[in-house]
């Protein structure tokens, strides 16, 4: 054996919803070494056909954010997430190295 094991045993539930031309992606993270321990994120997409389009979904989707009353900011992963919770001191190493 490599001495390489898991550090952490995760598994993802995805739901997805229609809303107009939105999709809105839930997923619900569950830590499998800690029943306790959960993460949930969503994601608003809207498809675009060409780069000049990007701006304006941009615009429409924080618009569809701030009706629905969300607060927009910035998110951290499931596994960055996981780290800076479980092992600070290793989510504080590597945020020093990659700045996440």
């Amino acid at each position: 054996m490599s001495g390489i094991r898991p550090f952490c045993k995760i598994s993802t539930k995805r739901t997805e919803y229609q809303r107009q031309e939105f999709t809105i992606v839930v997923d619900s993270c569950y830590y499998k070494d800690d029943p306790n321990f959960n993460y949930q994120i969503c994601e608003i997409e809207l498809l675009v056909n060409s780069p000049k389009e990007i701006d304006s979904a941009e615009q429409k989707i924080v618009g569809l954010l701030k009706k629905l009353g969300f607060k927009i900011n910035p998110v951290q992963g499931k596994i960055i997430y996981f780290f800076r919770k479980k092992y600070p001191d290793i989510f504080n190493y590597l945020s020093g190295i990659y700045g996440f």
